[in-house]
């Protein structure tokens, strides 16, 4: 499936190439990062400050591909958007690759357990909030990722409300 067809109720077959590793790439950099850098409480801390913080500190208008709907956003912070029933697909899109970009860059904006957050919620939320993909990744590398924040005791409540949603949704 492209990025843009309707969500799927069963697991899909493997991604195309580039982004499925991407997906992979992040988890496995958490797995050798976990806790190096910012303990529990840290990443707690910086977690609910970046929910809190208005997307267009970290995705200038522009960035929402022209759309008005997205645009309309840009003065939310990320956990409104992230834990709204219909958000924008195109601002979800943003996000995720603001925290691909974040999460890749070794002295990027944030930890790389924070882009992990912000990556997997804005694709958990376009498929099961919007029923779309914004992401090549199968099901079963999304349902590692989710499982993966799950397990994290620092995601906030918010969050675990979505990741639970998820999980539910791809595993039908």
């Amino acid at each position: 499936m492209s990025a843009g067809d309707p969500m799927s109720h069963g697991r899909s077959g493997a991604a195309p190439h580039g982004e499925n590793t991407a997906g992979l790439a992040l988890l496995m950099e958490l797995d050798g990062r976990a806790g190096a850098a910012h303990g529990p409480a840290e990443l707690s801390a910086i977690l609910a400050h970046q929910l809190s913080a208005r997307l267009r500190v970290d995705l200038p208008p522009g960035d929402s591909a022209g759309s008005s709907h997205a645009e309309e956003w840009i003065d939310r912070t990320f956990g409104e958007l992230l834990s709204c029933p219909q958000p924008p697909v195109e601002a979800l899109r943003c996000v995720k690759e603001f925290a691909k970009a974040a999460g890749t860059e070794a002295d990027g904006p944030l930890p790389a357990e924070i882009s992990a957050v912000l990556y997997y919620a804005s694709i958990a939320a376009a498929r099961v909030r919007c029923h779309r993909r914004i992401s090549s990744l199968d099901d079963d590398t999304l349902c590692r990722g989710v499982e993966r924040m799950l397990g994290e005791p620092w995601c906030a409540e918010p969050l675990r409300a979505l990741w639970e949603e998820a999980l539910t949704a791809l595993r039908k």
